[in-house]
């Protein structure tokens, strides 16, 4: 079976594990971009949401090292 490239926007809500409400303020201001697959009917690639993902994933230092003192 193959990955699954375009998501409709309830399925990129359900991946994206966020509201109907902040999907299409997501796709308003561009931070999602979309596909027209019909006249009334748009997708958004799996790459796309992806790398929103990576862009909203933060990355932090952890607090201490091993063989650091805890403060």
């Amino acid at each position: 079976m193959t990955e699954q490239s375009i998501f409709r926007p309830r399925e990129a809500q359900r991946y994206l594990s966020i509201s109907r409400t902040a999907y299409y303020a997501l796709v308003a201001a561009g931070e999602l971009p979309v596909v027209r697959l019909g006249v009334r009917s748009v997708g958004v690639r799996r790459a796309d949401l992806d790398a929103f993902i990576e862009r909203r994933t933060e990355t932090r230092e952890p607090a201490y090292t091993a063989g650091d003192t805890q403060p």
